[in-house]
């Protein structure tokens, strides 16, 4: 990333400061609504704090939670909105109350719309990813070049395992950056119709505050962390009147107003996921989305040339908030903030015919959750009665289990913990086998393993990226059934989504011994079952057990085609002639999928084919899984990615 060319010029810090000190004073809106069974109680009142000047963000917030404070949102460069837990200590150093606000009970302090009315006005908001952007007619006096960090580049590290350039935002925990951006017509091209004011772009700071708020909130009565961090970028010249070019043509402008942020000009959406990860970069964040603000206060239509008015790219990574949306007669500016960013986490649209497209039958999100509350094509069209929501558009202070489940807080098992806590790590020895003679120390390494759940979102072009909000924490081995014992991970620190180590064990005994291996992940998981290296140690010292003189190894060897393998797998065995076992497909927590009881021929080659199916004939989903032979005291394992 290329950090020095980020701007932050004299105007953005007067907005941020401007627009920090008017919060101050900010009466928050209503809590949200009452939380799942057994999660945490909504807290009474959110605490105004001012951070030490030039801290790190990511260190105030890690010092505020570890004093008992969930962080909701941040106003850079030093406002922080939170709330203290259970037995909450003082306040860090340096870091200072500016007042305490109390939250209105449900139902006061924001006016709910009418059923009968739709803040959108029958336009629909959402974009598919793919939708033009094309920046087709752009000024020819600066020519566009290649984006210095094109997308499927290597994107900032310390991010969730798994997580890649465009996955700026698959599920909605952890920490968002979102760089408010305001750009500024000059004239050039198109004619200036609407200025900037300091109290205009403060107003639309408070309404970004208040609107995340409500999510965060939200996201703590279920024990869920989400914060997100605003940074407010000013004074971001265009040649073009945003509000005068229709959604097609977003991106003349969007170029223009990133090129000072970047340096450069090019695809839009190239330079908007490499803004954003440079955000997320800077901020220490998991996510990152960039909203852009629109001035048309005094715009009669209230809405762009083609009827749209705040707007979202469905999965990010941007939306579009104009300061009138149908000339301020729809929802407050607070709701759009709450709504557009939810679209950035897949969520989609629930309006009725013919204000939104978004149908009952559609699936999205990580989980490929289904939108059974969408109006489309008729309410109760896929037979589930339809319930106030977000996403309904006329329910602004309502989370519905369909949009949170489309935003990746899944709890399919029912246990009160969502699903993407529940992974769990597994430990993969470079070899299952090891034979030497006695006196031999013995060196063993291999690469533990955080698993993802698989992502299943449909809208992600082909395969989505599996990411894991958790990291591999420790690994362990135990010899003969001893006591676990700790192994160091490569780089001495455990703390990332693959963790590579090296086990030197002092010379056995001669005999057959059994290292079994376990990791444990930051959820506090383990595998099921551990994995296992069986060492034979010859009764002579030195020298390594030659091979089985009839051709075939003396362990088991089994091999996995095609990988990954798509509907189903071929799997071929080596072992000794006559010998007979039991092989297993597993999946990654270690649950028995499929069983075979097994023969080798004489030629010591056993070849057969998993159909993806499970013992019961039922499909197995797309995942990650591991095909374990067992004959005697060998065990042979090998990993299978089934596509679907």
């Amino acid at each position: 990333m290329r950090r020095a060319s980020f701007i932050c010029g004299s105007a953005i810090l007067r907005a941020g400061v401007a627009a920090a000190a008017a919060l101050a004073a900010l009466m928050l809106l209503p809590a949200p609504a009452a939380a799942a069974p057994g999660a945490g109680s909504v807290p009474a009142s959110v605490r105004v704090l001012s951070g030490p000047d030039g801290a790190r963000p990511s260190t105030v917030i890690d010092a505020l939670e570890a004093a008992g404070y969930r962080v909701h949102v941040v106003l850079l460069p030093s406002t922080y909105y939170a709330t203290s837990v259970t037995g909450a200590r003082s306040l860090p150093a340096g870091v200072r109350q500016l007042r305490e606000d109390a939250i209105p009970a449900p139902g006061q302090g924001a006016a709910a719309l009418a059923e009968s009315e739709d803040p959108f006005g029958g336009r629909a908001d959402v974009i598919l990813p793919d939708a033009a952007v094309s920046p087709a007619g752009a000024r020819a006096t600066i020519p566009a070049r290649t984006p210095i960090a094109p997308i499927g580049a290597t994107p900032p590290a310390g991010l969730m395992p798994g997580s890649r350039w465009e996955d700026t935002s698959e599920f909605m925990v952890g920490r968002v950056a979102v760089p408010l951006l305001f750009p500024e017509s000059d004239g050039t091209v198109d004619a200036n119709h609407f200025d900037w004011t300091p109290a205009l772009r403060d107003s639309v700071v408070r309404s970004a505050v208040r609107g995340f708020l409500k999510w965060s909130l939200f996201a703590a009565g279920r024990n869920i962390p989400l914060t997100f961090l605003i940074e407010t970028h000013a004074g971001l010249r265009t040649a073009y009147e945003p509000i005068d070019r229709p959604v097609g043509q977003e991106g003349l402008w969007i170029e223009d107003t990133l090129e000072p942020l970047l340096g450069y000009r090019g695809d839009p959406v190239a330079m908007s996921y490499e803004l954003a990860n440079d955000a997320r970069s800077r901020l220490g964040t998991h996510w990152a989305t960039l909203a852009f603000a629109v001035q048309n206060d005094t715009l009669a239509s209230g809405h762009f040339p083609d009827g749209y008015i705040a707007h979202s790219r469905l999965g990010g990574p941007w939306f579009v908030i104009p300061v009138n949306n149908l000339n301020s007669k729809s929802a407050t500016l607070d709701y759009y903030f709450e709504h557009e960013v939810t679209h950035q986490f897949w969520a989609l649209d629930e309006y009725p015919w013919p204000n939104a497209w978004w149908s009952c039958s559609l699936t999205t999100g990580y989980f490929a959750r289904p939108n059974w509350n969408s109006s489309v094509p008729a309410d109760g069209y896929c037979g589930i009665p339809t319930v106030h929501c977000l996403m309904k558009g006329n329910y602004p202070d309502d989370f519905c289990t369909y949009t949170t489940d489309q935003v990746g807080w899944v709890d399919r098992d029912q246990s009160g913990v969502l699903d993407l806590y529940e992974t769990r790590p597994a430990v993969l020895p470079d070899s299952s086998q090891y034979r030497t003679g006695a006196g031999q120390a013995i060196t063993l390494r291999g690469t533990a393993n955080e698993n993802a759940w698989p992502n299943q979102n449909p809208y992600e072009s082909g395969a989505g990226d599996s990411i894991s909000v958790a990291t591999i924490d420790s690994v362990q081995y135990r010899l003969d059934g001893g006591p676990w014992l700790p192994v160091a991970c490569g780089d001495s620190s455990c703390d990332s989504g693959e963790e590579p180590f090296t086990l030197v064990l002092p010379p056995p005994a001669p005999g057959t011994h059994s290292v079994e291996w376990r990791a444990w992940n930051s959820s506090g998981n383990t595998a099921l079952l551990p994995s296992v290296t069986v060492l034979t140690i010859s009764g002579t010292s030195g020298g390594i057990v030659p091979p089985d003189p009839r051709g075939a190894p003396a362990a088991p060897r089994v091999t996995v085609a095609p990988m990954p393998a798509r509907s189903a797998a071929g799997l071929r065995l080596r072992a000794a002639p006559g010998s007979r076992g039991t092989a297993v497909i597993v999946d990654a927590g270690g649950r028995t999928v499929r069983r075979w009881e097994i023969a080798v021929p004489g030629d010591g080659q056993l070849a057969w084919q998993w159909d993806g199916r499970r013992s019961g004939g039922g499909e197995a989903p797309a995942g990650l899984y591991f095909v374990v032979v067992r004959i005697g005291p060998d065990t042979a394992t090998r990993r299978v990615v089934l596509l679907r």
